[in-house]
C-alpha cells in the first residue's frame, strides 16, 4: 500500500521530502494504532459494542431467520456486516476493533487524496500534507477509533470519499464512473451509520452552487453529459433502495426501526445548548491551541464548503445522542484541519513553532490521559478529567475488566458455580458477550440473565449454594444480605 500511495504522490508532483514526511507519519499513526490494538485486544467491550456483538450473534446463530425489527437492537447493520469475518477468525470482542483498526487506517491513507483534492480552495499547498496530517491524526478522539469497536470511523470514511467524487462530479475534470463511485460511498454511508442521509443535503447545496457550470458541462461535452446522466441514474438506484429499506424490513438494512432515533429525547432547546457546550469540547480535545486560527478563508469562493459544514454541525447540534459522543465531528474534522492551515502557515517562524509545539505537547498528553489506562490512574490522582467519550469508554472497560477478574476470582476461591448477571442496558444488549466470549471463570457453569433485580429476587433467595451476582445498575443493593466485591459484583454465601 505504501508502494502504490509513493507512486501515486509522485505522479502528482510531491517532492520527495514531502512523500518521505508523509509516509513517515502514516507508518508512524499505524504502528501506534496497532500497538494500541494489541493491548487493548482482550479488554471486555462495553455499552454500544456489547450491541454489536449481539447483532453478530444473531446473525451467526439465526442466519436467514434474522430480522432486523427485533434482532439489530436498533442499530444500522453495516458495521456488524463488516465485522463477520474478523468475529469468524476472533470472536466479536476482537474482532470488532480489529475492524474499527481497519477503518481507521483507511481513514488516515484516505486523507490524502482528499487533501490534495480540497488544498486548492484553501490556497494550501502539496508540501503542507504532512502538517495538515498531523493537525487532524494527532488528537485522543481519532487515536481511539484504532480500537473503539464502533462503526464511526466507517463512516468518517464513506462521508470523506462520497464528498471527494461530489467534488470530481461538480468540477471539470469529471470522469464517467464518478457518479457510480459516489453512489457506492454515499450507500456505504447510510448502511454503517444512518447520519450518512447528511449527504442528500450535501448534495443538493453542490447541486445549487454549481447547476450552471453543470449546464454548461453538459451543453459543450456530449461525454461530460453522459457523466450527469450516470451519476443521475446511480443515485436514483441508491435511493430506491434505501425508500425499500424504510418501507419494508430486510436482513441488510434496519433503516425502518432506526428512524426515530434522530428526533428522540428533551425538548430541541436543551439539547443544542447542551450539544454547543460539547463541541467546545471536541476543539480542545482536537485541534486545542490550533483553535483559535480557525477562519473562514477564501469566503466567497468557499461558500459552498461552509454551507456544508454549517449543515454538517447543526445536523449533529440538533441530536441528542451527541452529548458526551463528540466523537462524532471527527467527520468534518479535516474540514476545520484545512481552515486552520492558512493562518498557521502565515505566522512568523517563532510564532509558528510556539503554537504548533503547544498543540503538540498538549495533544500527546491527552492522547496518553484518553487512550492509557494507566496513565489515566496515575494522573486521576491529581486532577480528575471530564468523562465523555473515550474517556468514558476507557473507564468502563477498566470496570467490566475489573469486574470480571473479581467474578472468577470468587468463582474460584468459593467455589461458586453460578452467576446471575442483571442488566437492562438496551432490553438484553448486555447478555451473553461475555459467556460467548469466553471470558468468565470455567468455574462458572451457568449464568442466569435478568434485565432487574425483581426478575430473579425469588430465585436468588431460594439458592442453597453461594452464587455471584453482576448488577450493572445496582437494583440488588441492600435487597439481600451478601458481600460487595466491586461496586456491580456481590457475593451471596450459603
Amino acid at each position: 500500500m505504501f508502494n502504490l500511495l509513493q507512486a501515486k504522490l509522485e505522479t502528482l508532483g510531491y517532492s520527495k521530502r514531502t512523500i518521505y514526511l508523509t509516509l513517515a507519519i502514516l507508518l508512524i499513526a499505524s504502528t501506534c494504532g496497532f500497538i494500541a490494538l494489541v493491548s487493548y485486544k482482550d479488554v471486555p467491550i462495553v455499552r454500544n459494542s456489547l450491541l454489536y456483538a449481539r447483532i453478530l450473534y444473531n446473525l451467526d446463530d439465526f442466519g436467514r431467520e434474522f430480522a432486523s425489527s427485533t434482532d439489530a437492537y436498533n442499530k444500522p447493520l453495516g458495521f456488524a456486516y463488516l465485522s463477520l469475518p474478523f468475529y469468524y477468525a476472533f470472536g466479536a470482542n476482537t474482532g470488532l476493533k480489529i475492524l474499527s483498526f481497519v477503518g481507521t487506517v483507511l481513514w488516515i491513507v484516505s486523507l490524502i487524496p482528499f487533501f490534495h483534492r480540497l488544498k486548492d480552495y484553501w490556497g494550501i499547498k502539496s508540501l503542507h500534507v504532512p502538517l495538515f496530517l498531523i493537525i487532524t491524526i494527532c488528537n485522543p478522539l481519532v487515536t481511539y477509533q484504532f480500537i473503539s469497536a464502533y462503526p464511526d470511523i466507517w463512516y468518517a470514511l464513506s462521508f470523506l470519499w462520497s464528498v471527494y467524487y461530489l467534488d470530481r462530479i461538480f468540477s471539470k475534470d469529471i470522469m464517467w464512473f464518478d457518479g457510480i463511485a459516489f453512489a457506492f460511498w454515499a450507500l456505504f454511508s447510510m448502511w454503517v451509520k444512518h447520519n450518512g442521509f447528511i449527504i442528500y443535503p450535501v448534495l443538493l447545496v453542490m447541486f445549487v452552487y454549481k447547476y450552471k457550470f453543470v449546464a454548461e458541462q453538459a451543453k459543450n461535452d456530449p461525454q461530460k453529459k453522459n457523466a450527469y446522466w450516470i451519476m443521475l441514474a446511480a443515485t436514483t438506484v441508491i435511493s430506491l433502495i434505501m425508500l425499500y429499506a424504510y418501507s419494508f424490513e430486510t436482513r441488510w438494512f434496519n433503516l425502518g426501526q432506526n428512524s426515530g432515533n434522530f428526533l428522540g429525547g428533551e425538548s430541541r432547546i436543551v439539547i443544542i445548548g447542551l450539544n454547543l457546550i460539547f463541541i467546545v469540547a471536541f476543539f480542545l480535545l482536537t485541534t486545542g491551541f490550533l483553535t483559535p486560527l480557525i477562519r473562514l478563508v477564501n469566503f466567497k469562493q468557499n461558500k459552498m464548503w461552509y454551507t456544508i459544514l454549517a449543515i454538517f454541525v447543526a445536523s449533529i447540534l440538533f441530536y441528542h445522542g451527541t452529548k458526551y459522543n463528540v466523537r462524532y465531528y471527527i467527520t468534518v474534522l479535516p474540514f476545520f484541519s484545512l481552515m486552520v492551515l492558512p493562518t498557521l502557515l502565515s505566522l512568523t517562524k517563532k510564532h509558528k513553532q510556539i503554537i504548533f509545539s503547544l498543540f503538540f505537547a498538549t495533544n500527546i498528553f491527552l492522547i496518553f490521559i484518553y487512550n492509557t489506562r494507566w496513565f489515566y490512574n496515575l494522573t486521576d490522582n491529581y486532577q480528575s478529567m471530564l468523562p465523555f467519550d473515550n474517556l468514558r469508554l476507557n473507564n468502563e472497560q477498566l470496570e467490566a475488566e475489573n469486574d470480571l477478574l473479581a467474578i472468577n476470582k470468587a468463582a474460584n476461591e468459593h467455589n461458586v458455580d453460578k452467576l446471575y448477571f442483571i442488566s437492562f442496558y438496551y432490553e438484553d444488549g448486555a447478555h451473553y458477550v461475555w459467556e460467548r466470549e469466553n471470558l468468565l471463570s470455567d468455574q462458572i457453569s451457568e449464568v442466569v440473565y435478568a434485565k432487574t433485580w425483581d426478575d430473579v429476587e425469588k430465585q436468588v433467595k431460594s439458592e442453597t449454594q453461594s452464587v455471584l451476582i453482576f448488577d450493572e445498575y445496582k437494583q440488588a443493593r441492600n435487597k439481600i444480605e451478601m458481600t460487595e466485591i466491586t461496586k456491580k459484583v456481590y457475593l451471596v454465601s450459603k
